[in-house]
C-alpha cells in the first residue's frame, strides 16, 4: 500500500511539472476576480502538504524549507508570500 501510495505521488508529481512549464513566470502571481489564491500559492500549498503527510503517515524527513510552514500552511494567502518575496529584493 505505501509503495503504491509513493508511485501515485510520484506521477502526480510529474503531471503538475509539466502543466506547469507551460505557465509563464509573470502568470503565476496573478490572483483572478473571484478566486482566493494564485497558481503560485496553489502549488506551494500542494507541495506543503503533501511533504507534511509524507512526514506524519509515512515517518520521511520533510524535505521543504522551513519557512513554508508560514508561506503555504492552513490559513496563509497569496499576499503573505508577495510580501516576503518584495522584502528579499529590497
Amino acid at each position: 500500500m505505501t509503495q503504491s501510495i509513493i508511485n501515485t505521488g510520484k506521477v502526480l508529481r510529474q503531471i503538475v511539472i509539466g502543466q506547469l512549464q507551460g505557465i509563464a513566470e509573470a502568470k503565476l502571481d496573478i490572483q483572478p476576480e473571484g478566486f482566493s489564491n494564485t497558481i503560485r500559492w496553489n502549488v506551494g500549498h500542494t507541495v506543503y502538504w503533501m511533504d507534511k503527510y509524507c512526514t506524519l503517515a509515512l515517518g520521511a524527513p520533510t524535505a521543504i524549507p522551513a519557512q513554508y510552514e508560514s508561506l503555504f500552511g492552513s490559513g496563509t494567502k497569496p499576499s503573505i508570500g508577495r510580501r516576503l518575496r518584495r522584502r528579499r529584493k529590497s
